[in-house]
């Protein structure tokens, strides 16, 4: 619909390689909403398919009706929402406009948190919710656990009635802060442990969430505290949906910090910079490795300062400088030898692991490994325990006994595929690979 649209309005316009997954975001998020998607094809002789993504967020300026389009105006979007808008109640309108701060959806946990005052209180959330419901306003998805959403275009309307009610910030920033402690949360239960299934399942579903409040107090002057931390502390939710790629971009946005940062969130900010790309740091990673160190030892924390000596350790290994990696374990052996959190000693296996394999230490290493694997799945975490197997199959392909290596890289595959874990799985499908072509199998993986 959209391309034969576009087409009748600029008979330049084709579907190609270059803009087709535009013109897919373009469509998603109008909700494929037939008269969405004809408004915003009839921007395309001024915006072009570009300017049009580009432009969404403002999606009620974009999808005014262009002068080859003859539409009455009960037709047109805004008319139909102004039209339902208008059949609230006050407290109605307050819920909905207040929902528009909530990208991709939301739990009503979550929704209660964000939109609740002193005068409408978590229950009246509910109710209030309901009514949304049953007008359409909202959409519930899901039985046991619903998740609620607002269409794009509907989302559009309900943030430009908060911005007329002079709302914006003050709910912006409840929504930003809400999704900063859930993804606390979750970064303090992923040090002790592993994320549960159902927590694992939340961090998949708050990225959209987590995306939008990271945009808004990264743009924000008032709120850029508020963006330290969320960055710092979001890299649970980045790195189960396979973004840390897009995580790291965003720090590298605000790199290098500045001096006013309060210790704390500059170490935490340093330490979940560093462990995003462990296996492959740049010049920043080098950087932020050595500073989470120095950071937590100026604050006493011996738990911390031990998760930064293993950050540190794992860099050095990687880049071939043993002595200062042996160093860096051994200080934080003693530091962590009294822990017996899965989240510390997992990690401390993995560490030893890797630099027995630089040092060409192939027994040690697997068995190192091994280890790590071992607790990942006492713990019941299947997902860390497969990246774990993943491991294992590196180190034995480094030992020459690739028969091996394939076996215990196709676990690894295979359990973070049944997972749909996308994180490491790139990394292991590559080792694999090269394993097969070593082999001389000729198939696919």
């Amino acid at each position: 619909l959209f391309v034969e649209r576009a087409h009748a309005v600029d008979s330049r316009f084709r579907l190609a390689s270059d803009n087709v997954s535009v013109v897919v975001d373009i469509c998603r998020r109008l909700d494929g909403i037939p008269l969405a998607i004809e408004l915003a094809a009839a921007r395309m002789p001024l915006l072009g398919v570009h300017g049009l993504h580009a432009r969404l967020n403002q999606m009620f300026d974009v999808l005014t009706v262009g002068a080859r389009m003859k539409l009455r105006p009960h037709e047109t979007l805004r008319a139909a929402l102004d039209w339902s808008h208008a059949l609230l109640s006050a407290d109605e309108q307050t819920v909905f406009r207040r929902l528009g701060v909530f990208a991709g959806g939301f739990a009503l946990e979550l929704a209660q948190r964000v939109v609740s005052d002193e005068r409408i209180d978590q229950w009246l959330v509910l109710d209030l919710l309901g009514r949304l419901i049953d007008k359409s306003l909202v959409i519930a998805q899901g039985d046991a656990e619903p998740r609620y959403r607002l269409l794009e275009t509907t989302r559009a309307f309900a943030l430009e009635q908060l911005a007329h009610s002079g709302e914006s910030d003050a709910m912006l920033r409840r929504h930003a802060q809400a999704i900063y402690e859930i993804c606390q949360s979750m970064a303090a239960t992923a040090k002790i442990g592993a994320l549960s299934p159902s927590e694992r399942k939340q961090a998949m579903l708050e990225l959209s969430n987590l995306r939008a409040a990271a945009d808004w107090t990264m743009a924000s002057g008032e709120n850029r505290m508020l963006a330290y931390e969320l960055l710092s502390k979001g890299w649970v939710v980045w790195r189960a949906n396979g973004f840390e790629d897009e995580a790291i971009d965003r720090m590298l946005q605000v790199w290098p910090l500045p001096a006013s940062l309060p210790a704390r969130i500059e170490a935490d900010f340093c330490l979940s910079f560093g462990l995003l790309r462990r296996c492959a740091p740049c010049d920043e990673h080098w950087e932020a490795g050595p500073r989470a160190q120095s950071l937590y030892r100026e604050l006493g924390d011996a738990h911390e300062l031990g998760e930064a000596l293993l950050l540190v350790a794992g860099f050095a290994a990687v880049s071939d400088r043993m002595p200062e990696a042996e160093h860096a374990l051994r200080e934080a052996e003693l530091l962590l030898a009294d822990t017996t959190e899965v989240g510390t000693q997992a990690p401390l296996a993995r560490t030893k692991g890797e630099l027995h394999l630089r040092r060409g230490e192939h027994e040690l290493a697997i068995t190192a490994f091994r280890r790590q694997a071992e607790l990942w799945r006492r713990a019941g975490a299947p997902v860390p325990e497969h990246i774990a197997l993943g491991n294992i199959g590196c180190a034995q392909l480094d030992a020459g006994d690739v028969d091996a290596g394939i076996e215990s890289l196709r676990k690894s595959i295979d359990g973070l595929r049944s997972c749909r874990a996308s994180f490491s799985l790139e990394l292991r499908l590559g080792w694999l690979a090269v394993a097969l072509a070593w082999r001389g199998d000729e198939q696919d993986i």
